[in-house]
């Protein structure tokens, strides 16, 4: 019993070189389709960034949720118990899986900004999770076996290596596989679901997919957010302002006289006045001379 738990869990650490490996192929095709402009021509053709990511992600979401059943398949071929050893063991296998897959991807996506070629995005891709995974899990462990350490790796574990989801899966597997000994060396059935063992694994990797999906699809939609940012703010912050009459120029009030388009005000009426004084005086003059002349 021992030594299969023993050899267990050193399985348990193996496994995780090919879920590294994984993302790493998926994340190439984004980088060819950034390439070749596929993305550009989606969405000059009208296609909006939400909608692409989210039918990128669901695509590669379901090819890894295939491949988790598949390795279940394999496991159950094997005869493993201590993964697949009884139906609750095995939903909750199957579930840290595919909740690592749900992380993984739109991180990898994430990493996929950093590079320009397909080849080059794969093996830094699986690289990255290979070291995020494989190594820090090791590394972790040692440091918490040293006392002078314990409380930094706890720390650093919290905060860091548990955003990382290579981490988070290599410790629910290593937690699971452990699940049969301690049954046997306490004598009480332990569930899967408990916090120690998957609860706390799941629960970093369904809140860390989350938002690295936000993430990814905020930075196409830049310009979307911007848009309805100042919309909004609009919205809230416009307030209807008092129009005021602003006094007539007087290219406005038409041409004195002509009557059209003219406006009365206190000095036009005024000037008008003195004006039509004025004509009336010199026209009754005229006339007078006029008189005196015939």
């Amino acid at each position: 019993m021992y030594i299969d738990t023993l050899l267990t869990l050193f399985a348990a650490l193996f496994l995780l070189l090919p879920f590294c490996y994984l993302p790493g192929t998926l994340a190439m095709f984004w980088v060819r389709e950034r390439e070749l402009h596929v993305k550009h021509v989606h969405f000059v053709s009208g296609v909006t960034p939400f909608q692409y990511w989210i039918t990128a992600l669901s695509w590669d979401v379901m090819c890894v949720a295939i491949i988790d059943a598949v390795f279940i398949i394999v496991l159950i071929a094997y005869g493993n118990t201590e993964f697949i050893g009884t139906p609750t063991r095995a939903w909750a296998t199957y579930l840290l899986v595919f909740a690592y897959g749900l992380s993984v991807v739109p991180l990898s996506l994430l990493l996929s900004f950093a590079f320009n070629s397909a080849s080059s995005a794969q093996v830094g891709i699986a690289g990255f999770h290979f070291v995020s995974g494989f190594v820090m899990l090791i590394v972790a462990n040692i440091l918490v076996g040293i006392p002078s350490t314990y409380n930094s790796a706890i720390i650093i574990e919290k905060y860091l290596f548990r955003l990382l989801p290579p981490f988070v899966l290599g410790e629910g597997l290593i937690n699971l596989s452990l699940v049969a000994l301690l049954e046997e060396v306490l004598g009480e059935p332990i569930s899967p679901w408990e916090w120690e063992v998957l609860g706390r694994s799941l629960a970093y990797l369904f809140v860390t997919s989350a938002g690295y999906m936000t993430i990814v699809i905020g930075i196409d939609s830049k310009g979307e957010i911007s848009a309805f940012s100042k919309w909004l703010s609009e919205c809230l912050c416009a307030a209807p302002q008092p129009q005021t009459e602003h006094p007539l120029e007087p290219r406005e009030m038409g041409v004195l006289g002509g009557g059209q388009n003219f406006r009365s005000s206190p000095s036009v009426t005024r000037q008008h006045d003195r004006a039509l004084e004025a004509k009336v005086m010199v026209g009754g003059g005229g006339g007078r001379k006029g008189e005196e002349g015939c």
